[in-house]
């Protein structure tokens, strides 16, 4: 920031408003971070669209960014199939998930959290079989026509199609 400012006063004929030196310094971050912004500058007055507010805004993103990825490692680490979520609700919420954390995983290192994550009965009928996807999505299909084989889950999916709002 202080190479910004820097920046800004040797070009002071240029950047004579807050605005220029917020075009400037957004065009430098990263698009989730850019996308951040924009979702937090929608929310301000006009008033409040500064450089000061830019720029206290990118220090509290710095300072969060670690607490984030914490956050996210841990709810990917301890994340579970519910009872009441599909294995393809699951694997979606997975996904997200893995959006946020911090490591990029290969696709047989997939394969296997996601079945040591789904239901018991799900993932203990996953390992019957002999030949299995090596895709990702692919071994996601295959656990999906696991889960529709086993009458309790069957049941639980058609019961979320009747009433998608009250399971």
């Amino acid at each position: 920031m202080s190479k910004m400012e820097a920046h800004f006063y040797h070009h002071s004929g240029y950047y004579i408003n807050d605005t220029r030196k917020i075009q400037e310094a957004a065009s430098t971050l990263t698009d989730e971070m850019r996308e951040q912004w924009g979702h937090h500058s929608d929310t301000l007055g006009a008033d409040r669209y500064t450089w000061q507010e830019f720029y206290g805004f990118f220090l509290d993103l710095l300072l969060r960014q670690p607490k984030r990825l914490q956050e996210a490692e841990s709810k990917f680490r301890s994340a579970r199939q519910r009872r009441g979520q599909s294995v393809r609700d699951f694997a979606h919420y997975l996904g997200r998930l893995q959006a946020e954390y911090p490591g990029r995983f290969a696709e047989w290192q997939k394969i296997e959290f996601i079945r040591s994550r789904v239901l018991e009965e799900i993932g203990r009928e996953s390992r019957t079989y002999s030949h299995e996807p090596r895709t990702y999505e692919a071994f996601v299909s295959h656990l999906v026509m696991i889960e529709i084989t086993i009458p309790e889950r069957r049941a639980m999916l058609r019961a979320k199609l009747r009433h998608p709002d009250h399971v």
